[in-house]
């Protein structure tokens, strides 16, 4: 006899949320991470995590908000959009994982600044890059304590499902 296969919903999968995506059964699914302000229209509650992964292979997870609104005809890529809304069970690793993505984001932009800083050594850009490394440390700081402050909230604690 063959075997019973189990819809995808019902299927335990161990989820965790990375830098630079989501990682399903070991298998990471890149993406982008958004935690900023919608619009009124988008009916989204403040707050909403919103990863924006680089393709349309994301298997869908129960409690997991997972869209995709891309059109074959005329989009050259398709794409998952996960939406992680404040109440849902994985908001509190998507939080530490957007913040590891900022955090990570900005070392890159100091890594940009410090490049540009050399390049432009004695020209009228010198200024600019200094003021653009600053502001990056500044903000990497405030990142780095920001994240440190959520120590109590296990990294990438989620349940098994």
């Amino acid at each position: 006899m063959g075997e019973l296969q189990l819809p995808e919903s019902k299927i335990q999968h161990n989820i965790k949320f990375v830098w630079n995506g989501i990682k399903i059964d070991g298998q990471l699914y890149k993406g982008n991470y958004y935690s900023g302000t919608y619009t009124e229209t988008s009916n989204l509650p403040e707050g909403t995590i919103t990863i924006h992964m680089d393709r349309s292979n994301t298997p869908r997870i129960k409690n997991l908000e997972i869209e995709n609104n891309s059109d074959s005809m005329i989009d050259y890529f398709e794409t998952d959009t996960v939406r992680i809304r404040p109440d849902s069970i994985y908001y509190a690793s998507a939080v530490m994982a957007v913040n590891a993505y900022d955090i990570h984001m900005e070392k890159v932009a100091i890594k940009q600044c410090e490049k540009g800083f050399a390049k432009y050594l004695g020209t009228d850009m010198e200024e600019y890059y200094a003021n653009e490394l600053s502001r990056h440390k500044s903000k990497l700081s405030e990142l780095e304590k920001k994240s440190g402050k959520n120590k109590s909230v296990r990294k990438n604690t989620v349940p098994q499902w």
